[in-house]
């Protein structure tokens, strides 16, 4: 039984396997390519949790990429392109986008082993609970709900 666990020291551990579609290299690959969009944010404090909501329009939850290292928070979303109809005549395009990257700064007393965050209708929401302790965390992936 002992060879089916997985040890995991550089990140935390979550039920079941949780991948991404898109990969560190995909993501360098688009950056580099193309021009990086920054999404809007909220940013909450409450006395004891932080509340970060984040705009991500027409992203799909498994195209969204949520790291933390050092009390920073990396939000990363590839909008995968539709291809065009030839028929089609675009008079307005406003958010046409292929990368999204955000870097949030946490405060010291952010506690992200135990962050929440959920996807739905184009908006990321994460919760963060505050500690009492000062200390940087653990680089960690964040699992999307």
């Amino acid at each position: 039984m002992k060879a089916l666990i997985k040890n995991y020291t550089d990140s935390h551990i979550y039920p079941g396997e949780f991948i991404t579609t898109i990969s560190q290299d995909e993501i360098k690959k688009k950056s580099i390519k193309n021009k990086k969009k920054i999404p809007l944010v909220n940013f909450t404090e409450m006395p004891e949790l932080l509340k970060i909501e984040i705009a991500l329009p027409g992203i799909e939850k498994q195209d969204i990429v949520v790291e933390s290292e050092q009390n920073i928070l990396s939000v990363f979303a590839i909008h995968k392109k539709i291809d065009k109809s030839t028929e089609e005549i675009v008079t307005i395009r406003e958010f046409d986008y292929e990368i999204f990257e955000r870097k949030i700064p946490l405060p010291k007393n952010a506690d992200i082993s135990f962050i929440h965050a959920e996807y739905s209708h184009g908006i990321l929401k994460m919760h963060i609970p505050k500690t009492n302790k000062n200390e940087k965390n653990p680089p960690s992936k964040i699992v999307v709900y």
